[in-house]
């Protein structure tokens, strides 16, 4: 993840929340009675906006959780890379083909030898 400035204290809360609920279908957000139920078991008294907050990342975990499953997609926070597949091709070619070129010793000619 990418550092956190501010907000820390909101995401430690989502952390504890569990950040989603189990649902029929898969995760789902999570409730106003779960948020509820959490913040008393803890002691904590939410204000509205927080409590919203907090459904919001839950929502937004719960959407891009299954867009993001695949090991091989990029990170939500990183930069997008484009790669060029035919310049890649292309100085593969010439590497493989500069290799080929090379001058080889004669068979049976020792290496380092004159």
């Amino acid at each position: 993840m990418p550092p956190v400035h501010l907000g820390w204290l909101y995401l430690q809360h989502f952390f504890s929340l569990g950040m989603t609920v189990s649902g029929v279908s898969g995760p789902s957000i999570l409730s106003f009675e779960e948020i509820l139920s959490w913040q008393t078991l803890n002691g904590l008294e939410l204000q509205p906006w927080e409590i919203n907050l907090l459904r919001d990342l839950s929502r937004t975990y719960v959407v891009y959780r299954s867009e993001f499953e695949d090991p091989n997609s990029p990170a939500p926070w990183a930069k997008p890379v484009t790669v060029d597949r035919e310049e890649v091709a292309d100085r593969i070619r010439k590497a493989f083909s500069a290799r080929v070129k090379r001058p080889t010793a004669k068979k049976g000619a020792i290496r380092g030898s004159r």
